[in-house]
């Protein structure tokens, strides 16, 4: 289930849908639209415009997940025109419109304990990536694929357990 709360007047618009879980949301840039990833689906843009609240009658699916395996986390570019996402540990551009061809513009390499999926944080130039994975967080330049490590002092967490959320 979506849910969409009008922080002005309180008013709330929800969509569902029975068969997937969304595990990945964005906003848009010009707040009219949600990128969402829903598991066994794919990637979609739902516009808030749309009457109803069936979640994937109401969201036009922009690539399947047939075509891109173990989908985690989404992102407008800052011009709202392309998504950002993992596919599995590959970081990929894909165009709204289909214009153009979707691309590889990083492949982050993770520890063989790693998780298949990706949760990440796109700065808002659109150009710099945040993930975390064990207690590190490491920034990815989008623009040339390099990464760079960005450690988390031991000091400032509690100890083992899951990996912290992260955003910039």
């Amino acid at each position: 289930m979506i849910s969409v709360v009008d922080l002005a007047t309180g008013q709330r618009r929800d969509w569902s849908t029975r068969a997937s879980m969304v595990t990945g949301l964005a906003w848009a840039p010009d707040g009219q639209r949600i990128a969402l990833v829903v598991g066994g689906w794919g990637i979609g843009v739902l516009d808030l415009g749309l009457k109803g609240s069936d979640l994937l009658a109401a969201t036009r699916l922009v690539k399947s997940s047939n075509d891109l395996p173990f989908l985690e986390s989404v992102a407008y570019t800052p011009d709202g025109r392309a998504l950002i996402c993992s596919a599995g540990h590959a970081i990929m551009r894909i165009p709204i419109e289909g214009v153009e061809e979707p691309r590889v513009l990083a492949r982050v390499t993770l520890p063989a304990d790693a998780s298949l999926t990706l949760r990440f944080s796109l700065d808002g130039t659109g150009r710099y990536l945040l993930y975390v994975h064990r207690w590190r967080g490491f920034r990815v330049d989008l623009a040339n694929g390099s990464t760079t490590p960005m450690p988390i002092k031991t000091d400032e967490h509690p100890g083992e357990g899951d990996s912290p959320n992260a955003a910039w």
